[in-house]
């Protein structure tokens, strides 16, 4: 009897391992309590899947050999199953079938692979999305934003082979080289009307909340820029505009990311919104130190290259958990910054720390939901609402309050310029009436001193005329000495040869006389009849006069 049981046990063995049972040949049955609130089955998400490694067409065939399949769930996928060059790809099969609860339903496949993936029901294929390949440069990437289900053409009661070849590649080098996001769970599911009207609403929130950010985020870059542009001397308020334009290019590049396909041009555009995102970190801590220490901390602009660097590692790491970090380092600059300004922080640069910090808040709690969590899309978008508009709104807030003390403080300081304009006025006027009273007495003095000078100046003529006078006469005198002295030289001649002349005519007198006695002692030389002792008639002098 026992060696009976032990046979009997054994046959079971073969038969189960035969049949696959022990959950791998089971068939689910699918009802309509099944649907989530957006009326959706998640197929991954069931038990009696089977799974194999590798890729064989022949694998999607309802008799096909599945003894070396195992079981295993499209929702426990994970990277950690890929090979050594971040390759994972592999077959899935389950059988199903409807009840008469969907049966006057319409019912739709929709996956939500970031990678490829065929769809095969009874060894045929219904739909591809992507082009799934073991070789990633040859693989054509699903992108699922925004895709309508596909209709499913399924009758009650019977039964169905549902099989998919799934390949997806994990390396970030190859994910950004052949245009990936990361996620490798397919997201197979069966849908209902509902969801269909779910992703038209869903479709309505992104466009309600992208067109509410671009417009909020470009009044504000437009009227901060017109601030800035009034203000030139304020650089804060530059860095202000600066910021807020960033923040304006992140949701215009985000929306544009969502809306296209997948390709070389959607990649490029989450490598500019990565861009974007830490250069916007960085330019937040330096508005942040301009504004709370009225100048830019000089490592500010050594680590504004380094978020730079930080974008590029991000886009080809691919993962939430480095821009945590990196949101982490910007809050321990943030923290930095105002231990650094504490005692100088007024009422309006609070509310610029307020608003940073519940900013990276945001940001942070947007990382840790990405990575962790699933979050519904209504949630998600106000979350990025926040991101995006909470900082622009504090520093609005912060050049509002700003202004207001610029105003209080410039109406303070004119009514001190008043109060002194009218001091200074009431000064003016008392020293106005000293310099009347002093012109008074100035003007008196001046016409007596007009009198008295009038007066010199008038006897300055007289003696004028007198200096004249006597010049004249002076002048007069001396042409009469000239001119007497002209006369006298010839006179002084005159008087000087009439002297030699009498002299010499005593000397003649004397010859005369002299030769008188010679002839008288001899004998006379002269004629008859003139007597001895005269010369005849007189010899007229030089002078008219006889001698």
């Amino acid at each position: 009897m026992k060696r009976l049981f032990f046979i009997v046990f054994l046959l079971l063995i073969c038969f189960t391992g035969n049949r696959k049972i022990f959950g791998q040949d089971q068939t689910v049955t699918l009802t309509a309590d099944m649907f989530d609130d957006q009326q959706v089955i998640w197929l991954g998400s069931l038990d009696g899947w089977l799974f194999k490694p590798g890729n064989n067409p022949d694998w999607a065939d309802p008799d096909a050999d599945t003894g070396d399949w195992k079981p295993f769930r499209p929702a426990d996928l994970s990277f950690d199953l890929a090979d050594e060059n971040g390759l994972f790809h592999g077959w899935f099969r389950l059988k199903f079938r409807i009840d008469s609860t969907l049966a006057d339903i319409p019912l739709g496949w929709r996956s939500g692979t970031f990678g490829a993936m065929d769809l095969y029901l009874d060894g045929n294929r219904i739909y591809s999305y992507g082009n799934p390949d073991s070789d990633p440069n040859h693989q054509k990437n699903y992108r699922p934003y925004n895709q309508i289900p596909d209709p499913a053409i399924i009758e009650i009661g019977r039964e169905y082979l549902l099989a998919f070849y799934l390949a997806d590649h994990h390396s970030a080098r190859i994910a950004r080289t052949t245009f990936r996001d990361v996620r490798l769970d397919p997201w197979i599911r069966i849908t209902g009307p509902e969801y269909n009207r779910f992703l038209q609403q869903l479709s309505n929130s992104h466009y309600f909340f992208n067109s509410l950010w671009i417009t909020a985020l470009t009044l504000l870059s437009f009227l901060f820029w017109f601030i800035s542009i009034q203000a030139k001397k304020e650089y804060s308020l530059r860095l202000i505009a600066w910021l807020n334009t960033l923040l304006l290019a992140a949701s215009i590049v985000n929306f544009i990311y969502i809306e296209l396909s997948a390709g070389i041009f959607s990649h490029l555009l989450y490598l500019a919104y990565t861009i974007i995102l830490y250069v916007g970190l960085a330019i937040s801590t330096i508005t942040f130190s301009q504004i709370l220490n009225n100048r830019i901390l000089p490592v500010l602009k050594k680590i504004f290259w380094g978020y730079l660097l930080f974008a590029i590692i991000d886009f080809i790491l691919a993962h939430f958990l480095f821009t945590a970090f990196s949101i982490l380092i910007t809050i321990s600059i943030s923290v930095l910054i105002i231990i650094k300004s504490r005692q100088h922080h007024d009422v309006s640069q609070r509310f610029v720390i307020g608003g940073l910090f519940l900013t990276i808040l945001w940001m942070f709690i947007y990382a840790l939901i990405m990575t962790f969590i699933e979050m519904p899309i209504i949630g998600f978008n106000i979350l990025l609402t926040l991101i995006y508009l909470t900082l622009p709104l504090s520093l609005l807030i912060f050049i509002s309050i700003r202004y207001q003390e610029i105003l209080l403080i410039t109406r303070k300081n004119a009514r001190e310029i008043v109060q002194l304009s009218k001091a200074k006025l009431k000064a003016e006027k008392e020293k106005q009436t000293v310099i009347e009273s002093q012109k008074e007495l100035l003007e008196k003095e001046v016409i007596a001193r007009t009198r008295e000078l009038s007066q010199s100046l008038d006897n300055l003529k007289a003696a004028q005329d007198q200096l004249v006078q006597q010049e004249k006469l002076a002048s007069l005198g001396q042409l009469t000495a000239g001119i007497a002295h002209e006369i006298k030289n010839p006179l002084n001649f005159v008087n000087n040869f009439s002297e030699v002349s009498l002299e010499l005519v005593e000397e003649a007198r004397e010859e005369v006389k002299s030769e008188k006695a010679k002839v008288k002692s001899e004998k006379s030389p002269f004629p008859k009849g003139i007597p001895s002792g005269e010369g005849g008639a007189g010899v007229p002098n030089t002078f008219g006069t006889e001698v």
